[in-house]
């Protein structure tokens, strides 16, 4: 599992994991869970976030603010 920091404005938003990460499903019309190369979007305290190095939105049925959201190194 990876770890995540939220970061808006230098100031850190929250921590989130891998099993956070969601992209689009035009399918279905809805987001679900993914691995971090493809996702979309990640999800911290009810809200999501997305970063320049996630993938493209696909869709603007969701709300979420664009963050850095940066891996955190497990020692």
């Amino acid at each position: 599992m990876k770890y995540y920091k939220i970061v808006l404005d230098k100031q850190i938003i929250g921590t989130s994991t891998s099993a956070y990460c969601y992209k689009y499903n035009s399918d279905y019309h809805m987001i679900q869970r993914c691995e971090p190369e493809v996702c979309e979007y990640i999800a911290c305290d009810e809200k999501l976030y997305h970063a320049l190095w996630m993938a493209g939105i696909k869709t603007d049925s969701y709300t979420y603010t664009t963050a850095d959201v940066i891996a955190i190194d497990q020692a």
